[in-house]
């Protein structure tokens, strides 16, 4: 008969492989297993620095510190007796610069009217004209009867005339100081300039000869007076004779065509103004212009009584605006953190005096490593825990997440983790009971669902 294995035995060896098996299991399952995700950082919060933007002096605070506090409510007041002064004037010298406006309109006013009398009657002096000219005889030339242009077309035409006219003028006033500069013309230029000196010496001595002439008792006086004007003369008589010789060279006759060109065409330019202002104010030119020079004086008096009432205008408004500024508000929602003001002091723009914490909008910001970035994504779910809340989980959402590694910060707590690059994950928490206060630590841990 075999030896068999007492039936005690089997089932102490059964336990032992199933407790073999089960651990084996284990360990796989726990080697298998992906660790969750988890961070430690510190609450933050938004805050608000407030500072004035006018100096003065402080005369009310209304806020203390840890007192909650809403957008739009008062936070300190300045002393505003200067400003309120400035304002005040101000105001006056707008309202007297506005005035002032009225009354330059009123006058542009005025001026337009007188204006437009002129104008009246200038075109009644027009029809006058157009009927004339209905009647009159047309030079033999003309084929047409001198009704047949309207009178804007002629005054357009001697426009475009004008200044074709005043091309020409300049065109030969060049040209008369080319020719002029030439070697060949300074030969008789000199001699018309001798003839000239000449004809006033010629003249001074005549006139000196006739007044000494009254003396009672001049005879040294008339022999020189006589001798000078015999002078005189005998210079006349050369001039004449050298200026009548130039008269003939090449450049005598070009100086002479370009001065009759230059005369003409000046000419011509006065004659087209002259008819110019017959056209544009009959016979009345003086009132017209009169009326047309105090409309464009009302105008430009009146522009800049408009400027002044610009300027002073800006002025008021540059000064409400800092007036406004003596009362300080709370920009946001939140609780008075930091209140560094009294009253009876004097603060100066850029000085912080009260900061302000939203606790409504409270976050975290953690530090994971690079092997795990991957599995974070904007909106994830988060637990955050607080040592001052055992046991309390408060929900979180992730918010941001930076684009850019950096190197591992101080606070990061782990060894292994501070070996590694990491990446900023900012975390909204929500707190509807208010305990979580900026600067507590607390721990993260990120849901994967």
């Amino acid at each position: 008969m075999k030896n068999q294995i007492p039936l005690p035995v089997k089932a102490i060896v059964g336990v032992l492989l199933l407790i073999i098996i089960s651990y084996s299991v284990f360990f796989f399952i726990q080697s298998t297993a992906v660790t969750a995700i988890t961070a430690s950082g510190s609450v933050e919060a938004v805050e608000v620095s407030i500072s004035p933007e006018v100096n003065g002096k402080v005369v009310e605070v209304s806020r203390d510190l840890g007192q909650t506090v809403a957008a739009g409510d008062k936070l300190f007041g300045l002393d505003g007796a200067v400003m309120l002064a400035q304002q005040k004037l101000a105001k006056s010298n707008l309202e007297s610069v506005m005035a002032g406006e009225e009354t330059a309109k009123q006058a542009v006013a005025l001026a337009q009217l007188q204006y437009d009398t002129a104008a009246d009657t200038a075109n009644s002096d027009d029809i006058k004209l157009r009927t004339e000219n209905w009647s009159g005889s047309n030079p033999s030339e003309f084929d047409q009867p001198g009704w047949y242009f309207s009178l804007d077309e002629e005054f357009k035409v001697l426009l475009d005339s004008e200044a074709s006219a005043k091309t020409d003028v300049e065109t030969a006033k060049t040209n008369l100081t080319s020719v002029e500069e030439r070697s060949a013309g300074q030969e008789f230029l000199s001699a018309e300039n001798r003839l000239a000196a000449a004809r006033v010496g010629y003249v001074i001595a005549q006139d000196v000869v006739d007044q000494v002439g009254d003396a009672s008792d001049g005879t040294e006086m008339n022999t020189e007076a006589d001798s000078n004007f015999e002078d005189a003369k005998t210079e006349l008589a050369d001039a004449q004779k050298e200026y009548a010789d130039a008269l003939s060279t090449e450049g005598a006759q070009d100086i002479l065509d370009a001065r009759a060109k230059y005369q003409v065409a000046q000419t011509r330019v006065d004659a087209i103004q002259a008819k110019i202002l017959t056209y544009k104010t009959g016979d009345r030119s003086t009132k017209f212009k009169l009326a047309e020079v105090t409309l464009a004086q009302a105008t430009s008096q009146h522009n800049q009584a408009a400027l002044a009432v610009q300027v002073a205008a800006a002025n008021l408004e540059l000064i409400d605006a800092q007036v406004a500024k003596l009362v300080v508000n709370s920009p946001i929602n939140g609780v008075v953190q930091m209140r560094n003001v009294e009253v009876g002091e004097v603060v100066n723009p850029g000085t912080i005096v009260f900061n302000i914490i939203d606790l409504s909008q409270l976050s975290l910001t953690v530090f994971i490593a690079e092997d795990r970035y991957g599995e974070i994504s904007l909106g994830q779910r988060v637990e955050v825990t607080a040592d001052s809340f055992d046991g309390q989980i408060f929900e979180g959402t992730v918010v941001q997440i930076s684009d850019k590694a950096e190197f591992t910060p101080r606070n990061v707590q782990t060894s292994d983790g501070r070996k590694t690059t990491v990446f900023a994950i900012k975390i909204q928490i929500s707190d509807p009971e208010g305990k979580l206060k900026p600067g507590m630590p607390a721990d993260v841990k990120f849901i994967v669902e």
